[in-house]
C-alpha cells in the first residue's frame, strides 16, 4: 500500500518537472505536518481530514499539486 509521504512526493516530483519549480519547501512543510498530525491512524490522507492544519499559502499549493497529479495519475489507470 502506498503511503501519503510516498504518494504526495510522487505528485511533487511530476509537478516540479512539469512546471520546472523547486517545490522543496512545499514537500518538507507537508512531510512535517504527516508527522506531527495529531488524526494519523483515523484517517487515510490530509484531504480527507477534519482538521486543516495546513498554513494558507502551503495549502492553496498543495491544492493545487495534488489536483493537477489527480487528474494525471486517473490517466494512467
Amino acid at each position: 500500500m502506498t503511503t501519503e509521504k510516498e504518494l504526495l512526493e510522487l505528485m511533487i516530483s511530476i509537478y516540479e518537472n512539469d512546471h520546472h519549480q523547486d517545490l522543496s519547501k512545499l514537500k518538507e512543510y507537508a512531510f512535517k505536518r504527516i508527522d506531527c498530525c495529531p488524526r494519523k491512524k483515523e484517517k487515510t490522507f490530509c484531504s480527507s481530514c477534519p482538521i486543516h492544519c495546513y498554513k494558507k499559502i502551503y495549502r492553496e499549493q498543495i491544492r493545487e499539486v495534488t489536483q493537477e497529479r489527480e487528474c494525471y495519475l486517473n490517466t494512467l489507470s
